[in-house]
């Protein structure tokens, strides 16, 4: 009798990870849901790690070992094409799934077959598993997400649950720094659904060996390129300097100054009548989405005194979103304050 295929298959690729493997281990075999294998891929580690994975004796765990050094993206789509579960969670080596995790995210799957994945807020922990205090919230709705994804990433990986059936064909696409995640996000919520579920089901490790510590330039110039790929999808060809705009709306890091503030507007509108145009996103929450992305350029250039005011005021974007009276009446002070300043050095 063939054996039945288990729920979930939990993917944990693995090099050199011997120092928090132990802990990642631990926290799949700890939960509630138990209908699971867990599959673990070494990338022809050179330290411990296969040592402490073989040490454990829970049928539920499969070793594959690379016959050479692959590298991560391979790796991951290795363990992709070696998956029996209906679906498949994914969790770093050196991060932790809370003992719900599996149950909650497959119950929502279960009563929403419309979504395809589903990921979860964030606690961040330090190298010795202790909480700091931060906690990504991913709270947006889920119709807002693809929008979102055209700024940046909004899913942590280990935090992951996919339907098997909705990952796109040849599995993640390989770049020259670790954001295969945030492009097989795009893939993905271009043919299904996705969401957060809002309550902290994984831990995030943040450590010196951390990827995103060793390529930060690396990992952003991957990210223009993904981000590149998306705005010809909906149409709009892009100067270089455009992508840097659209970065530096994102990060809210620009050099103060109305110049900025009519490149912005002019981007965030080309983006508008883009989708207007190809109706690729959503409209109501693509709209606010812009919307949002304008106010807080302009609260963040509330220095330069009622210019700004005449700005926000004289712009669409503005009316794509319901501005809060505190808001307005903190964007309205910091603006005067500025402008009263500025009057007051002229004077003297």
């Amino acid at each position: 009798m063939k054996a039945k295929n288990p729920m979930i298959t939990v993917l944990m690729p693995v090099y050199n990870g011997m120092k928090y493997i132990h802990e990642a281990i631990d926290s799949v075999l700890c939960q509630t849901f138990e209908d699971f294998e867990l599959l673990i891929i070494d990338d022809c580690s050179t330290d411990k790690s296969v040592d402490i994975i073989k040490s454990y004796k829970d049928s539920r765990i499969r070793l594959i070992q690379n016959e050479k050094n692959f590298g991560i993206t391979p790796t991951r789509n290795i363990g992709l094409a070696n998956a029996k579960g209906e679906f498949i969670a994914l969790l770093d080596c050196d991060d932790r799934s809370l003992p719900d995790r599996f149950s909650e995210q497959v119950g929502f799957l279960d009563k929403n077959p419309d979504y395809g994945m589903i990921g979860s807020w964030v606690e961040i922990i330090d190298e010795k598993g202790m909480p700091t205090g931060t906690v990504w919230k991913y709270d947006a709705p889920s119709d807002k997400i693809p929008g979102l994804l055209l700024f940046h990433n909004y899913f942590a990986q280990s935090s992951i649950l996919i339907r098997r059936a909705v990952i796109p064909f040849g599995g993640y696409n390989q770049f020259q720094a670790a954001v295969e995640d945030y492009d097989m996000w795009i893939r993905i919520a271009n043919t299904t659904k996705v969401w957060n579920l809002q309550k902290v089901l994984t831990s995030y490790r943040v450590h010196n060996e951390s990827v995103s510590f060793d390529k930060a330039s690396l990992i952003e110039q991957c990210d223009k390129e993904i981000i590149s790929k998306q705005l010809n999808l909906i149409g709009i060809e892009h100067s270089t300097q455009e992508l840097i705009i659209h970065r530096e709306i994102h990060n809210l890091n620009f050099k103060v100054s109305v110049e900025f503030l009519n490149s912005a507007e002019t981007w965030l509108k080309k983006l508008y009548d883009a989708n207007n145009e190809k109706h690729y996103y959503e409209q109501p929450f693509f709209n606010n989405l812009l919307g949002e992305k304008w106010i807080m350029i302009c609260e963040r250039s509330a220095g330069l005194g009622l210019s700004v005011l005449q700005l926000f005021y004289s712009s669409q974007l503005s009316g794509f979103v319901n501005l809060s009276l505190s808001k307005k009446i903190r964007l309205w002070i910091k603006c005067l304050i500025k402008w009263h300043y500025n009057h007051w050095k002229l004077a003297h």
